[in-house]
């Protein structure tokens, strides 16, 4: 079974305006994951959709048929929506309460809501008569905008809106990126394989939903996939020290921090990196980065343990 997502990717030049401030980044490429041998491995494919790249060999050279009554949809880093192979235009979701209610079916737990739920979120002063019928205005836009063959993408049974994926009722573990990155990363915590580690980071694209950042629908699955980056980077780390490969490990604490600036285990692994390399000075600017964010932010001080390994690096 391979898994396709597209992903965006940043050069690190400085300046590139490609990976500016508000910029997704380069692409999108897409990447295949599967898993052989109990480990997860990845192939980058190119900007070429799969079903093209792969149609040689899937189909004697043949292009093959991709199911349009499938969605594919992506909101790390980025929003874009896939009906089949043809991506649905930005534009055509500039309809605000069309696209919310997209988007918090997309972050609910089994991707259903109540109508009541929805219209607390959508129009939560208006009274219950206005917001049932701006629901189903909404709802019947939505529709038109994703649906295909006369079945719907969006039903309603006993009051529970659900977003299905498939018109058939298989849906692809890879459908939301989101998903895949939270089931790839569990699977890598699950273990000690450094393998699932990267293939997880590789699906991770950057902030959930970037564009709805202040929205507090979207805030605790945005927190909820930041965190299990941030567990997923750290458990990396560790399989990367253990196995002397400390320049991976620095990559992945350095990210760490990056995203959480107080992250104080984070820190405190660097600074061992950094001693067990000879480089205590490194070791100390990281305790005094840590120290001065965590007063700054929190107004706390670094934990014993870790004002104990800054004693020592200065004996």
């Amino acid at each position: 079974h391979v898994t396709y997502t597209q992903q965006y990717r940043r050069c690190g030049r400085a300046g590139c305006p490609t990976c500016g401030s508000g910029q997704p980044g380069h692409g999108p490429y897409w990447y295949a994951y599967w898993r052989e041998n109990g480990q997860v491995h990845s192939r980058y494919i190119g900007k070429s959709s799969p079903y093209e790249a792969l149609s040689a060999l899937n189909n004697g050279g043949t292009t093959p048929t991709v199911d349009t009554r499938v969605l594919r949809v992506r909101t790390l880093g980025a929003f874009s929506v896939l009906r089949g192979r043809e991506q649905i235009p930005a534009e055509c979701w500039a309809r605000r309460s069309g696209t919310v209610l997209f988007k918090c079916l997309l972050c609910a737990p089994g991707h259903r809501m109540h109508q009541e739920q929805l219209i607390d979120v959508l129009w939560p002063s208006a009274s219950s008569a206005v917001g049932a019928g701006n629901l189903r205005v909404a709802v019947h836009w939505l529709r038109k905008l994703v649906d295909g063959d006369g079945k719907t993408h969006i039903p309603l049974v006993d009051h529970w809106l659900t977003l299905a994926p498939s018109l058939h009722g298989d849906s692809p573990v890879e459908w939301l990126d989101a998903d895949a990155f939270v089931e790839h990363a569990n699977r890598a915590l699950a273990g000690d394989d450094l393998a699932s580690c990267r293939a997880a980071l590789d699906l991770y694209g950057g902030e959930y939903l970037p564009d709805d950042r202040y929205e507090e629908w979207a805030m605790s699955r945005r927190e909820e996939l930041r965190q299990l980056r941030l567990a997923v980077l750290l458990h990396a780390a560790d399989l990367c020290a253990r196995a002397g490969a400390s320049q991976e490990a620095s990559r992945h604490l350095h990210a760490l921090l990056a995203a959480d600036s107080c992250h104080e285990v984070a820190a405190r692994a660097l600074m061992h990196l950094h001693t067990d390399s000879g480089r205590r000075a490194e070791a100390i600017r990281v305790y005094r980065r840590l120290a001065r964010d965590l007063k700054a932010e929190l107004d706390l001080q670094p934990e014993p343990e870790t004002q104990a390994l800054c004693r020592m690096l200065y004996q």
